[in-house]
């Protein structure tokens, strides 16, 4: 961060890149409460020694040049920070930035892991728009070790994911790979249930007041993760403008029971409109609809790749789309598509093109083919 030239220099070079962008800086304040290295605000309840409160990675007069540097020049941070003390103090640093610079015009200040917080700072959060980087797989990686390290009273506000959502403050869902899998339903299943994808571990779930629903998991593992990532203008909803990345699954994770989540397979998916598919069979959205029963027909061209898909709900009725386009060769493909109570095949061209009626008949085998 000393350097912000090479970070600048990347944003221009990949400014047209569709698959790789430089959104902004990423420091670490401090390090994890099982190892005591977490920065509190209050020495640990099993101290390894007189006044353990564990201790900030760079020192907080440090981080607050850093950070105030980056913001005078329109760039966002995104700082791990895990315990009360390194949020506390990261927030104080981006409000000051905020009161000085304005919040960031480009993508958005971020905390990431941020697990036990002083109370008061939850509503800090929205006031400063950060977005809140989570990985629900955390939460059951170190089984009674909160309540060990920090007291059964600190570990009440651990991962708030239900009062993120009352309080209006963005989330954003990962993995942490390699410390967990890197495996997207163990995410969303632990973030509905509380629970271990693999031993369901424990039973009702930790903190069960904390858990939300499969909808709101999959927008903040969606639309959340986007908008931390400074790209929410082209990733994690299909809305006009957007690249078709879609991810298609053997299950439809809104209406399966929240243990079988863990077992949902991926079955295809089309980032930014480039096709890898075995077999489609329902596909989410971050409004929580669900579209099963999906057809895709794909063809190529040298100079044009078209698409036709059909979207059915679970009652075999349409559902009103938005107009969808894929991106292909940096190019925008659009074509606005209505829905009736009858399959629509819908064709996406790019842009500036004559439309192309001509479609294969059957979705593509495993390896794809073509008309």
């Amino acid at each position: 961060m000393d350097d912000q030239s090479r970070l600048e220099e990347l944003q221009v070079r990949y400014a047209n890149n569709a698959l790789l962008s430089a959104p902004g800086f990423k420091q670490f304040f401090d390090g994890v409460s099982s190892e005591h290295t977490a920065y509190l605000t209050e020495p640990y309840t099993n101290p390894r020694f007189p006044g353990d409160q564990g201790r900030l990675t760079v020192p907080a007069e440090r981080m607050r040049k850093l950070v105030l540097a980056a913001a005078e020049r329109g760039h966002t941070v995104r700082i791990h920070v895990i315990g009360d003390g390194a949020i506390h103090a990261a927030l104080d640093i981006f409000e000051e930035a905020a009161d000085l610079y304005g919040l960031p015009q480009h993508g958005h200040n971020t905390l990431e892991h941020l697990e036990n917080l002083l109370p008061e700072d939850i509503d800090r959060l929205r006031k400063l728009n950060v977005v809140a980087s989570s990985q629900p797989c955390h939460i059951t990686l170190d089984p009674g070790g909160p309540e060990r390290d920090l007291g059964l009273e600190r570990s009440r506000i651990m991962w708030p994911f239900a009062t993120y959502k009352q309080r209006g403050i963005r989330q954003a869902f990962g993995t942490d790979s390699p410390i967990t899998s890197v495996t997207s339903m163990n995410v969303l299943y632990t973030a509905i249930t509380r629970q271990d994808p693999k031993s369901h571990w424990p039973e009702g779930g930790w903190l069960p007041s904390e858990r939300i629903d499969a909808a709101t998991a999959l927008r903040n593992y969606t639309l959340g993760s986007a908008y931390a990532a400074g790209d929410e203008q082209n990733l994690g909803s299909l809305e006009p403008g957007k690249y078709a990345d879609l991810v298609v699954l053997d299950q439809n994770p809104l209406t399966h029971r929240p243990p079988r989540a863990a077992s949902h397979q991926g079955s295809g998916h089309l980032p930014g409109g480039q096709l890898n598919l075995r077999a489609l069979t329902s596909y989410p959205t971050h409004k929580g609809h669900v579209f099963s029963n999906v057809s895709l027909s794909y063809s190529h061209h040298p100079h044009r790749h078209f698409a036709a898909l059909t979207f059915l709900n679970a009652g075999s009725e349409l559902v009103n789309l938005a107009p969808v386009w894929l991106r292909e060769g940096g190019h925008k493909v659009y074509r606005e598509f209505r829905t009736s109570r009858r399959p629509l095949n819908v064709a996406f061209v790019r842009a500036g093109l004559p439309e192309q009626e001509t479609l294969c008949p059957a979705p593509p085998e495993p390896h794809g083919s073509h008309c």
